[in-house]
């Protein structure tokens, strides 16, 4: 029976699927790919070398079983830590049926962001693993010299490639943090294959009037939350993780639906700046707003201050490919985060969000009122759009008009709702688990079960 190739990703954000296609590829070329396990340094720190073999034994078995009799899989390679597998692949038809660099890129980025939702068990723990991919290709025609500089060329290139979670650091402190960041992980990952998270619109309103909305920002809920652990605690878990472009991925190609769903809305997405990159995954959601011309003027990109921006010039670049999509940015949580005004002026967001912080101070004091009205100012210097968050209650409102604040968010002028969310033309207050997520990486886990192995 003729092996069926393995091609493109089932779904949005990445889990494999089959298919059975024509190969398009040269028949003399050859595909070499390495892919770094991140955090592999941190998991043997943290829970032994044990777990670290185990960890890229499983990566290595799902290659394996990915590229069968055409390709070969070698772990370890290159590097003393053992935290790079190389695949060399000359059964090429098995990436896909299109032009070569971009069924190499699709599959080094995607299978990258799907072997991270798959828990990989060792004993009692459910481990996430941080993939970065790179490719090359060559002749068959001179396989022994190509293959041995393209190795060495791509693992090279692979050492300087981008690892936005924070470096393994010394003592019990840091490996109980890492370990409860990784537990929080496992379960936002497990509530998404459960089909648990929901996204709750919460309105931007005028000051003038409540129902002159300028969009609605989307806000992750997890109904099946253990240990009192909150989205923004998640997101700074995953972060710190290197694990925060995973979840992001999954939330701006939800928004998306809703906006192809619901013509007449407009909808604000988080992502973290560890996110503000053009990368691959980008550029697909980049061709998806060209064939619907009529979702981009519709979506906001809120990139989040939680944490610094890897790279304020690659941010930067993103930010202007997103607004010549027609794409709207803004800058969340404005005054406590990370970004300085020079990355204000880089980004040149559309919209600035103050963070609920300055009206929360505002509450108490004179001087509270003015740090917030000189951040309006300032904000409105930078951005056509500034936005005051926190509005809770009447004498919010009316704080914030008198600092000179037009548009608004908080519960005063709008609570989160699950109801005003749509899927498939179906309303939430209509259908059982409508809005709800799907899990691509499912596939993934039915076709290779070594995922959820235990040592």
């Amino acid at each position: 029976m003729a092996r069926k190739p393995i091609g493109r990703l089932a779904g949005e954000g990445g889990g494999l699927r089959l298919l059975v296609e024509d190969g398009a590829w040269p028949r003399d070329m050859m595909a070499l790919f390495a892919f770094r396990m991140n955090n592999l340094p941190h998991i043997a720190t943290v829970y032994g070398e044990e777990a670290a073999r185990h960890a890229r034994g499983v990566v290595c078995r799902i290659l394996d079983k990915l590229v069968g009799d055409g390709g070969v899989v070698t772990p370890g390679a290159g590097t003393e830590r053992g935290d790079v597998i190389t695949v060399l692949v000359w059964k090429t038809d098995l990436l896909g049926a299109t032009a070569p660099e971009a069924c190499c890129t699709r599959f080094a980025e995607e299978f990258s962001s799907a072997i991270a939702e798959l828990p990989v068990r060792f004993g009692d723990n459910r481990l996430h693993i941080s993939v970065a991919g790179i490719w090359s290709l060559f002749g068959s025609a001179r396989f022994g010299y190509e293959s041995s500089a393209s190795c060495r060329g791509v693992v090279a290139a692979l050492s300087r490639a981008r690892f936005d979670g924070l470096p393994v650091g010394p003592g019990e402190g840091w490996a109980r943090q890492y370990r409860a960041d990784m537990k929080m992980a496992a379960q936002l990952f497990e509530a998404l294959s459960a089909d648990q998270l929901t996204l709750a619109w919460q309105p931007v309103c005028h000051a003038m009037n409540d129902q002159a909305v300028l969009y609605h920002e989307c806000l992750l809920r997890n109904d099946g939350a253990e240990d009192g652990a909150g989205p923004g605690e998640v997101v700074l878990a995953l972060e710190r993780l290197g694990l925060a472009g995973v979840l992001d991925r999954h939330v701006v190609s939800r928004v998306i639906e809703e906006l192809a769903c619901e013509p007449d809305v407009c909808l604000g997405v988080n992502i973290s700046a560890q996110s503000a990159c053009f990368d691959g995954w980008w550029r697909g959601v980049a061709d998806r707003l060209r064939e619907r011309p009529d979702i981009a003027p519709r979506l906001i990109v809120e990139i989040t201050e939680t944490t610094s921006f890897p790279d304020i010039g690659q941010a930067a670049a993103f930010a202007a490919q997103m607004r010549k999509l027609g794409v709207r940015i803004a800058l969340d949580d404005f005054g406590v985060g990370h970004a300085s005004i020079r990355h204000l002026l880089a980004l040149q967001p559309d919209i600035v969000k103050v963070d609920r912080f300055f009206m929360y101070r505002a509450r108490e004091s004179g001087r509270g009122r003015e740090a917030l009205r000189h951040l309006v100012g300032l904000a409105g210097n930078m951005a056509s759009t500034v936005i005051v968050e926190g509005v809770e209650t009447r004498a919010d409102d009316e704080l914030a008009s008198q600092v000179g604040a037009v548009w608004r968010q908080g519960f005063h002028k709008g609570s989160p709702s699950v109801i005003r969310a749509w899927r498939g033309g179906v309303s939430r207050q209509d259908a059982d688990g409508a809005g709800r997520f799907m899990y691509p990486a499912t596939v993934l886990r039915e076709h290779f079960p070594c995922a959820g192995e235990g040592r």
